[in-house]
């Protein structure tokens, strides 16, 4: 099983050997090689002290010199370099209050979280697999390392990224890592929330995303102020979109999303598209042409009707009709916002209208052009009102 690793990692390597150290290739980007995926992020691990990387290579950046990192800038990218260690009492749950620098892989490879991220790499001495890592990414298996309990206790994080990470490569959590997850969820009040966000975010729009059913629904995210109930049958059909998912997710368990993603510090745009979502998702099915306009005013943008039209398609309800009827408005370009009005608020003035009737005749003419898209002619309009 060779590993073409590119030149500027092997540069890493090499230096680091020609000086006397230790080197390995290891975590993510070991495991991606395995799984004949291409990895993108390369880390080593070395008995070298973070002073001594420092010293060696000419440009480095200390980007966590407490836990024995140091991120060395080539040309080719950049390598996070790690000193071989072991983690002392994990007090918040998340990060360990001390580490204590090692002599061999070993103790670093058993201190970590699956056995498919223990696998190191060296093109001279080929893998390393002290945890059968490779095994259980033959079988699809997620694995904790050691006590399951311990390492979730540790740092509670790893709970979200046993998840994820079944969400995303479609591998089975071993049963005793899983009830252990599932079992310590309360712990994830210690992590924090934008941290949980990021992690939920590349879990629902991943492929396998129903794989996180078990924690989701395990109530393990009340405090947040959501619970799902169960998942749609056709949800890893719908798009791989966090947003449209998880509105999906809270229009069944009757959760407000707006409310649940500001607890969790989500940037606006995510807000917005996701509450765009839900209300439409909370929407009688249109019927006509102008049902679609009027929900086209509020929302302003046809992609979000097309998602839904998708979602419900997918979910077998005949949308046909409704497709056909939002392609027309689309390339007829009929009017539903008061920007597509061949008319302006100066024109109104000049009516004799002013302050908020302005306002109101404009909504007025745009709610009758929605019904019927020949009257959007200046002269027609200034009619009308009349």
């Amino acid at each position: 099983m060779e590993f073409q690793l590119p030149s500027y990692v092997l540069y890493c390597l090499n230096t680091l050997e020609s000086h006397g150290f230790e080197a390995w290739c290891v975590g993510g980007a070991v495991r991606d090689h395995i799984m004949g995926k291409r990895p993108f992020d390369y880390d080593i691990t070395t008995n070298a002290r973070p002073e001594k990387i420092i010293e060696i290579f000419p440009k480095t950046v200390p980007t966590g010199l407490q836990h024995g990192t140091v991120t060395v800038v080539t040309e080719g990218g950049n390598v996070e370099i790690t000193t071989y260690r072991a983690d002392g009492e994990y007090s918040d749950h998340r990060t360990p209050d001390s580490v204590v620098f090692q002599e061999t892989v070993d103790k670093d490879l058993s201190r970590r979280d699956f056995t498919m991220n223990a696998i190191c790499y060296n093109p001279k001495k080929g893998f390393y697999d002290p945890e059968n890592g490779i095994e259980d990414i033959k079988n699809g298996i997620i694995r904790a390392i050691g006590n399951p309990v311990r390492r979730f206790s540790e740092d509670a994080l790893r709970i979200m990224r046993a998840f994820r990470f079944s969400a995303q490569l479609g591998f089975t959590i071993e049963e005793n890592t899983a009830k252990a997850a599932v079992s310590l969820r309360v712990l994830l009040k210690d992590i924090s929330v934008e941290r949980i966000l990021s992690e939920l975010k590349r879990a629902l729009s991943a492929k396998f995303a129903t794989n996180t059913a078990p924690l989701l629904k395990s109530g393990a995210f009340k405090y947040l102020g959501f619970n799902f109930v169960d998942f749609p049958q056709y949800f890893e059909k719908f798009p791989e979109d966090f947003d449209i998912r998880f509105a999906c997710l809270c229009h069944i368990s009757g959760v407000d999303p707006e409310v649940v993603l500001k607890n969790m510090k989500s940037d606006n745009i995510t807000v917005i598209n996701t509450k765009w979502y839900y209300w439409l998702l909370n929407q009688p099915m249109p019927t006509s042409k102008p049902e679609i306009k009027m929900l086209l005013k509020k929302v302003t943008l046809p992609s979000y009707l097309e998602v839904i039209f998708e979602i419900y398609s997918l979910s077998g309800v005949n949308t046909q009709k409704q497709s056909a009827f939002l392609k027309e408005i689309i390339e007829n370009k009929e009017p539903y916002l008061l920007s597509m009005l061949d008319i302006r608020g100066i024109d109104i003035i000049e009516l004799g209208y002013f302050g908020k009737g302005i306002s109101e005749k404009l909504e007025y003419l745009l709610d009758e052009v929605i019904k019927d898209p020949t009257l959007n002619q200046k002269d027609k309009l200034i009619e009308k009102l009349k």
